[in-house]
């Protein structure tokens, strides 16, 4: 955006919903808070229209589409309220889609995310990523040898280089008008090397595995990198107006965030961690220093309070690495995770060492996610007593049973409701919405989270 357009990251709308935050804070609520992993895009037809005029990255790097499409799935007349904020300032929206003429009418979601995308960062970098139709993103020249990781910025600006992601944060802060708290992210640094080296998304990840063997002082090098302009990258997000996170890090990620935040006096915003397929690595996560632990469809609800409070698992609960190759039945989306634990042993004999930031002295596996893609970590042990006790779970309706009848997304929302409890959790679901999913179905399920979990409290 040009000097003029912007946007100031101050005199934000007092917030009027603030359930989500104080369900990750651990506070009681009316009702149970919910919101959708990727919300903010391919499944509603105004981001399908808005992608097929302007290019992936060139949207991203654009705040007042990013702008748009975060608000897409909100009841909020956007239009006007962008009007309002650069009335005098000769702002034109004649880029914005057509389809958000007329107010946006969505679904009573209580957080929303902004629109962006994890390899922002490689971009921070120097690297060049263009979207390819039918493959996703790829990278022009990715990582091959350790000399080329001289061609990386090793001092990265991060206003500088992604200033036009916190525009785009402060102006939807704005632009929310108060309604509900806005969610930053940032990928992994070991998803963000693995797509620098592979050049792409990969189901394999042999070419980052094979960097890990080959090039282990290298490898730390580069993810150090990373993780030192995640920090700053994230701290940079909540200076902006985001109010809280979707992040799968490792936990010194999360103690350097919020150290940074104190010293910039800065809000304490809560963090979440979306762990994939890490049944097994709960009792870690919970000590991670995230407020939120999510989770996917693949664990029963009472197996992950369960661990999360330290306590044993129910026989035959699918925490064993055995268990994540049989996924149980009508669970239609499951990947297996063998693989994962190969990588384990991998990253435990290759990276063990003082000072990496990746790996403890008994790492345990997690292949995370963050809100649009995969990532995996290590995380170092912990061994506090107070396993959980100040943990918010999130998840975890398994994404495919939108596709099911309204009637029947009702009674599996009020199942999962009844199994999760209504108190320190957040609606959502497993994974991210499909792009063929049908938006009148999302809006079945958050309604009835809201509707379910007010009448379990009522009576309860």
């Amino acid at each position: 955006m040009e000097g003029h357009e912007r946007v100031l990251p101050k005199g934000f709308p007092k917030l009027k919903n603030d359930t989500f935050l104080r369900a990750a804070r651990g506070e009681d609520t009316e009702y149970t808070p919910v919101w959708c992993m990727r919300q903010a895009g391919r499944y509603l037809p105004e981001f399908q229209e808005t992608r097929a005029s302007q290019d992936f990255f060139a949207t991203c790097q654009t705040p007042k589409l990013c702008c748009e499409l975060t608000l897409q799935a909100f009841r909020t007349p956007l239009p006007h309220v962008l009007d309002q904020i650069f009335h005098g300032k000769g702002v034109a929206l004649n880029n914005i889609a057509s389809s958000s003429v007329q107010p946006l009418r969505r679904f009573p979601l209580d957080a929303a995310i902004i629109f962006s995308d994890i390899l922002v960062v490689p971009q921070a970098l120097g690297m060049e990523v263009v979207m390819v139709p039918g493959k996703g993103p790829m990278f022009t020249e990715p990582l091959k040898e350790v000399e080329d990781l001289l061609k990386l910025r090793q001092k990265v600006d991060v206003t500088a280089e992604l200033g036009y992601v916190f525009q785009a944060i402060t102006l939807t802060r704005h632009s929310l008008e108060g309604k509900v708290p806005l969610i930053g992210f940032s990928g992994a640094p070991w998803t963000l090397m693995s797509y620098m080296i592979e050049g792409g998304g990969s189901t394999t990840m042999a070419k980052a595995k094979s960097w890990l063997y080959r090039h282990p002082e290298a490898s730390h090098r580069l993810l150090r990198l990373l993780a030192d302009v995640i920090t700053d990258y994230l701290v940079g997000q909540v200076a902006a107006g985001a109010q809280d996170f979707a992040l799968p890090y490792i936990r010194d990620i999360a103690q350097t965030v919020k150290s940074k935040l104190k010293e910039e006096a800065l809000p304490l915003v809560p963090m979440i961690i979306f762990a994939k397929d890490a049944h097994y690595a709960l009792r870690d996560l919970a000590h991670a220093g995230y407020e939120v632990i999510g989770l996917d469809w693949t664990i029963r609800p009472q197996e992950a309070r369960a661990q999360v409070s330290g306590q044993d698992p129910r026989p035959g609960s699918l925490t064993s690495s055995s268990a994540l190759s049989h996924p149980r039945p009508g669970h239609c989306c499951f990947k297996g995770g063998d693989n994962w634990a190969t990588m384990l042993q991998l990253l435990k004999a290759v990276l063990r060492g003082p000072g990496c930031p990746v790996v403890g002295a008994e790492g345990t596996w997690l292949h995370s996610a963050s809100v649009l893609h995969p990532a995996t970590h290590l995380l170092p042990p912990c061994r506090s007593a107070q396993i959980g006790k100040d943990v918010t779970l999130q998840g975890n309706l398994d994404p495919c049973a939108l596709y099911a009848p309204k009637e029947k997304i009702g009674e599996l929302v009020k199942k999962m409701l009844e199994s999760f409890g209504t108190q320190r959790y957040i609606a959502n679901l497993g994974h991210g919405l499909y792009p063929d999913m049908n938006p009148e179905h999302v809006g079945a399920f958050v309604e009835a989270v809201h509707a379910h979990s007010r009448h379990i409290n009522k009576h309860s």
